[in-house]
C-alpha cells in the first residue's frame, strides 16, 4: 500500500507494476466505501491471472482512507470524478503509459463513466464496469444504510463508528474468508475514523438522491464508446439486478453486457474475486487487439 497526494489530496494506492514496460495500464475504481485496501486479493488475482503484462493501479476515493490527512474536507461526486483523472494523469500516463484500461466496481462506474466523456486527454481503450450503480440507485440503498446516511444522523453514526467494540467487529470477521480476513480487519480499524465515515455516508446520501435513470451523460458516455465498454450484473445484486441487466440490453442492443454466477454477490472482493477475475480475463481474451493496437 501506498500513499500518494493527488493535487492537495491525500489518496491510499495499491499498485502492482509490471516488468514489461508494457504501454497499457490498468486502474482499478472501488465502489463506497472507497477503501481500495478491500480491493487488494483481487487487484493480486488480476495481476497474476493476466501473466504481469500489466501493471494495475488501484486507487481509494478521496477521503476514504487516509485518516486525519485531509483535514475536514467532505468529497462530493464531482470531486470523486476529478480526482480519478486527476489520479490516472498524475500517477499512471506519467510511468509512461499512454493507453489506459478502467475496472470499476458498482458507484464506480458511474465515475468512470463520467471521466470518460469528460476527459479527452485520457486514452481509455476499455472500461470494465462490474455490478454499476449507475442508474436508480434509490431502490439498491436499503435499511440501515438509508437510515444513517440521513444528514440529520450521519454526523451521529460516524462518531460512532469509533466506538464500535472490538469484540463486536471479530463476530463479524468471523464470516469472511480466512484469506481475506486480515485485510478487511486492518482495514476496518484502520479507517474508523470520524471524517472517512462521514465522507462514505456522505457520498451514499449523494448516490441515493442523484443516481436516478441514466441520465444524459452515462447516456452519451454508452453511447459513444460502446465497443470498449463492458458491464457485469448480478441476478442477486439488489444494486445492480438482472432487470438492470434486461434494460441495458433493451435500450443498447450491440451493450456487451452479462450476467454473473448467481452466487456472486454485490460485494464480490470479500468473496468471489476469482471467479471475477476470470470473467475479465475471458474479456481480455477476445479482445486483444482492443488493448494492443489503440
Amino acid at each position: 500500500m501506498e500513499t500518494v497526494t493527488v493535487n492537495d489530496i491525500a489518496t491510499r494506492t495499491y499498485v502492482r507494476r509490471s516488468t514489461q514496460q508494457h504501454d497499457t495500464a490498468i486502474v482499478v475504481v472501488p465502489g463506497n466505501p472507497g477503501f481500495v485496501d478491500f480491493y487488494i486479493e483481487f487487484i493480486d488475482k488480476l495481476f497474476d491471472r493476466l501473466g504481469g503484462v500489466f501493471s494495475v493501479y488501484g486507487v481509494g476515493h478521496a477521503g476514504h482512507g487516509c485518516p486525519g490527512q485531509n483535514g475536514k474536507r467532505i468529497f462530493t461526486l464531482d470531486n470523486q470524478i476529478q480526482h480519478k483523472r486527476d489520479f490516472i494523469v498524475q500517477n499512471v500516463l506519467k510511468e509512461k503509459h499512454s493507453k489506459i484500461i478502467i475496472i470499476s466496481h458498482s458507484v464506480g462506474s458511474y465515475i468512470s463513466l463520467k471521466v470518460l466523456q469528460r476527459y479527452k486527454d485520457i486514452n481509455i481503450v476499455q472500461l470494465i464496469n462490474l455490478f454499476p450503480t449507475v442508474r436508480n440507485l434509490n431502490v439498491g440503498i436499503r435499511f440501515p444504510v438509508n437510515v444513517v446516511m440521513l444528514p440529520i444522523l450521519r454526523q451521529a453514526s460516524s462518531g460512532l463508528v469509533h466506538y464500535i467494540p472490538q469484540w463486536l467487529l471479530e463476530k463479524i470477521f468471523k464470516a469472511i474468508p480466512a484469506t481475506q480476513i486480515k485485510g478487511v480487519r486492518d482495514t476496518v480499524n484502520d479507517n474508523r475514523d470520524y471524517h472517512c465515515v462521514l465522507n462514505a455516508l456522505s457520498m451514499a446520501y449523494e448516490e441515493y438522491n442523484h443516481i436516478g435513470e441514466l441520465d444524459e451523460e452515462i447516456t452519451q458516455a454508452i453511447t459513444a464508446h460502446l465497443d470498449k465498454i463492458y458491464f457485469l450484473y448480478g441476478p442477486k445484486d439488489h444494486y445492480a439486478p438482472e432487470a438492470y441487466y434486461n434494460d441495458m440490453i433493451e435500450s443498447f442492443p450491440e451493450a456487451k453486457a452479462h450476467l454473473a454466477d448467481e452466487s456472486i454477490l454485490h460485494a464480490f472482493v470479500i468473496h468471489h474475486s476469482s471467479q471475477v477475475v476470470d470473467r475479465i480475463a475471458e474479456w481480455f481474451d477476445h479482445h486483444k487487439p482492443l488493448c494492443a493496437d489503440q
